[in-house]
């Protein structure tokens, strides 16, 4: 695992892809490092609702790449959204 983005408006967009093309429907953000859950494959399990519930996963739809001081990063809507200020 990569380390954690320690200043998320120091990247930018470069693209979204959906969780659903990625192998097993997962990943991880960089940014808070959490695992990224698929909303459409995993939303319905009431394991990962109760994973969701205490904080400890995050079900999205949407995975965005951002790209800074010369890396990619992985993030996930909400930290996307806090890094942009939105």
């Amino acid at each position: 695992m990569s380390a954690v983005i320690r200043d998320p408006r120091a990247y930018r967009l470069v693209r979204a892809i959906t969780l659903r093309d990625l192998p097993g429907g997962a990943a991880r953000c960089d940014y808070c490092g959490k695992p990224i859950l698929d909303s459409s494959l995993f939303g319905r399990d009431p394991t990962v609702q109760g994973r969701v519930h205490r904080g400890e996963v995050a079900l999205d739809d949407i995975l965005y790449i951002v790209r800074g001081r010369g890396e990619e990063r992985r993030i996930d809507t909400a930290c996307f959204a806090r890094g942009s200020g939105e």
